[in-house]
């Protein structure tokens, strides 16, 4: 049971990371010059100005594969959580090396673009794991910590930012991700901040495709309809801002829920997040399918991911 369970989960994530939608994506491995609306406010005019000085054009990279160690980090809310918990394990059932790789994650509850904004524009301080779960907290997810390997310390967002990261992962809030215009200036500032921050020029940007809400929940982004609905945003989003890394989970979601594997609530746990069994394993490993796997070359090991579904409860 537990090995056709892991069938099909490899088989649709092969599906959904290899599929049609990630195709159009590459496909749009484009030099974008940067659109943006005009807003009244003090903040997002500041946003408008810093994008003009700058050029507005920003250049994105693939995923370069001779580096020593894959540093990672995710700049969200509790959907990146969600996406990145079970990664350590499926790294260890590949054989990753914990050293081999640093997993970092920023994360504030209901965190969007416009606060993530805020956060680099005002460069604000960051709360360490532990330190409490107010504003924008720092979880090391897994792998060796960044400071062991850059023999560095951060306090602030531009501290976190200078460091060499290879990824940074973006992503729009749940209730927002099918709302294009929720995405500018904000998303055209950050890529051009980021990068201009992070010392690294082979740095690659990745896009997190959150996922819909159950069909049932009441709202036009639920279901198939409201996955095609981030999707279409998603690939406005490429073809006008340059990042054509994406990360599928939304449409995994959406393409186990069209099978006969079920968990949880339309695999949420609260009409939202992701089921801690099912759907956060499949998070993961839409996640390692394209971020991870092509650096290590590398696949996931069948009896250590039944060892996974076990302890997950997974049936």
């Amino acid at each position: 049971m537990l090995e056709s369970l892991f069938d099909k989960l490899r088989v649709l994530i092969r599906r959904t990371v290899g599929g049609s939608f990630c195709i159009c994506m590459c496909f749009l491995l484009v030099l974008s010059e940067v659109s943006c609306s005009t807003h009244d406010d003090e903040m997002n005019e500041y946003y408008m100005d810093y994008i003009n000085q700058h050029g507005a054009v920003f250049r994105n990279n693939m995923l370069t594969t001779d580096g020593d160690t894959l540093r990672i980090l995710s700049l969200g809310n509790s959907f990146s959580m969600d996406m990145l918990s079970d990664v350590p394990m499926l790294a260890a059932s590949a054989k990753i090396p914990s050293h081999s790789y640093s997993l970092y994650m920023v994360a504030k509850s209901g965190a969007t673009l416009s606060d993530y904004a805020s956060l680099c524009a005002k460069n604000a301080a960051l709360r360490k794991q532990g330190q409490g779960d107010e504003g924008f907290v720092i979880y090391n997810m897994g792998g060796i910590s960044i400071e062991t390997i850059e023999s560095a310390s951060y306090s602030s967002i531009s501290d976190l930012l200078s460091l060499p990261w290879d990824v940074i992962v973006l992503q729009q809030r749940s209730t927002l991700s099918s709302y294009f215009s929720s995405f500018t200036p904000y998303l055209p500032y950050l890529l051009l901040h980021i990068t201009e921050i992070c010392p690294n020029p082979n740095l690659s940007v990745y896009w997190h495709q959150t996922w819909s809400y159950p069909s049932d929940s009441g709202t036009k982004r639920s279901g198939l309809h409201g996955n095609e609905q981030i999707c279409g945003d998603v690939a406005r989003m490429a073809s006008e801002f340059g990042v054509y890394n994406i990360i599928p989970v939304g449409t995994a979601v959406q393409n186990m829920r069209m099978t006969n594997i079920t968990c949880g609530h339309e695999l949420t746990r609260d009409g939202a997040h992701l089921d801690l069994g099912a759907g956060r394993l499949l998070a993961a490993m839409t996640f390692f399918n394209t971020v991870m796997l092509p650096y290590y070359k590398t696949d996931l090991d069948i009896i250590a991911v039944d060892d996974i579904c076990r302890e997950k409860n997974i049936d």
